[in-house]
């Protein structure tokens, strides 16, 4: 559906839709007194609409070949920090299923699985094998191997490189002259990898929580309210939102709340209580947490968060 210009005003479809179905200025037609004729004309413009916001086959293709360059760049890292073999995984919208073209390249280093296969980052793009995702991140100094990798980077002819070790998050940003494409490495953000799993596993479950997504996301950006820069919030804010929207509709949710669900759910309840491991976690707890097959995780505070849930894939 194209847009409708208006003089200098371009109109979106999107808006134009949302703004003819608002009733009052306290909000929208709840969803059960929506006619039908409505009905058929959101899911009419989802239909056509939704598929122009998801990214090509291709998309994926260059993210994948752009990570596994970027590992063969960084191997001999391993050797100056005296670790085993490093490998790079995506994270972020590169692989959390909901991706634009225009998204940037997000990518953590962890430590490959060794020979009994006890380490490693499984599930995420360039990974050996689906599952529950452990990932392992050693601790290293964060400002040297940023710095390391920078000049890894530089020497192998990536553009705009530009090393960053005391940010929060030790990273290191580049763009790719090959593909164009704008990237940056952290030496270990596991806390991101394991949120990534966990937005491709609501992906996974209902098709529609990808097609609202995307459809606000589209609303959002057009509106320029997508920007934290600017104090608006993030697509991945967007994101979380929507599934939290549609976890709260009535008489029925559209999706469970995975981390609330046990590891034998069947799918017969779509449980809706407060996710477990929300609070810290001390030493002993995560220890606990780790060997009951919970995955403990730290974040850029050190802090352990619980990040167990339920994986629809498995």
């Amino acid at each position: 559906m194209e847009s409708e210009r208006r003089g200098n005003i371009v109109v979106d479809p999107a808006i134009k839709l949302m703004k003819s179905l608002a009733v009052s200025p306290a909000g929208l037609l709840h969803p059960s007194a929506v006619p039908d004729a409505v009905r058929s004309r959101v899911q009419s413009l989802m239909d056509s609409l939704v598929p122009s916001l998801r990214p090509a086959a291709e998309w994926t293709k260059e993210r994948e070949s752009l990570r596994v360059r970027v590992e063969a760049i960084i191997a001999p890292l391993s050797e100056a920090l005296g670790c085993g073999a490093i490998g790079v995984r995506l994270f972020g919208s590169s692989a959390n299923g909901f991706g634009a073209s225009s998204s940037d390249v997000d990518m953590s280093l962890v430590q490959l699985p060794s020979a009994d296969g006890t380490s490693g980052a499984k599930g995420l793009p360039g990974a050996e094998s689906e599952g529950d995702a452990f990932p392992t991140t050693p601790d290293w100094d964060g400002p040297e191997v940023v710095e390391g990798v920078a000049r890894l980077l530089l020497d192998a002819g990536m553009e705009d490189v530009q090393s960053r070790p005391t940010a929060r998050v030790p990273v290191v940003t580049f763009k790719d002259p090959i593909t164009g494409l704008d990237s940056d490495i952290s030496p270990g953000n596991p806390l991101a990898l394991r949120n990534t799993l966990l937005l491709r596993g609501y992906a996974e479950v209902d098709e529609r929580l990808q097609q609202v997504a995307y459809m606000v996301k589209h609303i959002a950006k057009r509106r320029q309210i997508n920007k934290p820069g600017c104090h608006t919030l993030s697509s991945y804010g967007y994101v979380l939102m929507v599934i939290a929207f549609l976890q709260r509709r009535t008489p029925l949710p559209a999706l469970p709340c995975l981390q609330a669900l046990s590891e034998d759910w069947s799918g017969d309840d779509l449980k809706l209580e407060a996710p477990r491991g929300k609070e810290s976690l001390s030493g002993a707890e995560s220890t606990a947490s780790a060997s009951s097959g919970r995955c403990v995780v730290s974040n850029p505070e050190g802090v352990a968060c619980d990040t167990w849930f339920f994986d629809p894939r498995m």
